[in-house]
């Protein structure tokens, strides 16, 4: 018993455990393009990678709602196309749409698996992994995405709200006949 705790702490030294989905490994990000990156940032690494044919300010747009703003480019080799979403200047959503004659579903779904572990949800269409942080999609056709899930929820819980106030409203109003 005196010697289980010195090889057990061997053992970890020398096989530590795999990381959990979320920590050391990511998934925050595709390369160097994490979650949370500021406009400017993106903007700069994506001029810099190789895997995305991004042109500047032309491939950037602001979306309907106030303080969002999307960066929409091409992508190079094995990436179709990319999208970048961003609230409040911080990226929030990375959508990376993969070229089908290079790459496959199967072979994504197994890369994932095998670096973040169990998935959290299954179904036809979606493969989800998720650690309370950040989650990761594998969709169908073949994309995957990267959602900040504070800020997806915190979104959430406003058009929840919005959708909310507007059906209290129309109650409102058919009270008035």
């Amino acid at each position: 018993m005196k010697f289980l705790f010195p090889l057990t702490a061997c053992l970890l030294l020398l096989f530590p455990p795999a990381p959990a989905f979320g920590q050391e490994t990511g998934p925050r990000g595709f390369r160097n393009l994490l979650l949370g990156m500021s406009l400017e940032a993106v903007k700069e690494e994506l001029q810099r990678d190789p895997w995305f044919f991004f042109r500047g300010d032309p491939d950037v747009s602001l979306l309907l709602a106030p303080n969002e703003s999307l960066i929409d480019c091409r992508g190079s080799g094995y990436i179709r196309r990319a999208a970048f979403q961003f609230d409040q200047g911080r990226l929030f959503i990375i959508t990376l749409m993969i070229d089908s004659r290079r790459s496959d579903y199967y072979s994504l779904f197994l890369t994932l698996q095998e670096r973040f572990g169990e998935f959290e949800s299954l179904s036809p269409d979606k493969v989800v992994w998720d650690d309370g942080q950040t989650r990761l999609t594998l969709e169908r056709p073949l994309t995957v995405k990267y959602i900040d899930r504070a800020v997806f929820d915190r979104k959430l819980a406003e058009a929840r709200a919005g959708a909310d106030l507007l059906e209290q409203s129309h109650r409102d109003f058919l009270n008035q006949f």
